[in-house]
């Protein structure tokens, strides 16, 4: 190989790493415009007590849709695996 082919092969990879970096930057942008309004205050109030309570007594459906399951079925899973993932 001559040194135009190694500046080729240089040129080629920056190009490649720059549209990789490019196209994992898009991929990061803040998606404001389809976020329901709970899912922005799960920082403040915490996944499992307050958000969970609220979800299910103000949008049941959107409860469902978040857990993949009823309230019935996430409490009978929640009972089983309790002893395991609670600190002791």
């Amino acid at each position: 190989m001559d040194e135009d082919d190694d500046d080729d092969i240089l040129t080629l990879s920056a190009a490649v790493v720059a549209a990789i970096a490019v196209k994992r930057r898009k991929r990061h942008q803040q998606r404001s415009c389809w976020v329901r309004s709970w899912f922005s205050c799960r920082e403040e109030l915490g996944c499992h007590e307050s958000l969970l309570r609220d979800l299910r007594t103000n949008d049941p459906k959107a409860h469902h849709n978040f857990c993949r399951m009823g309230y019935a079925h996430y409490q009978e899973l929640l009972v089983l695996v309790s002893p395991y993932i609670t600190y002791r």
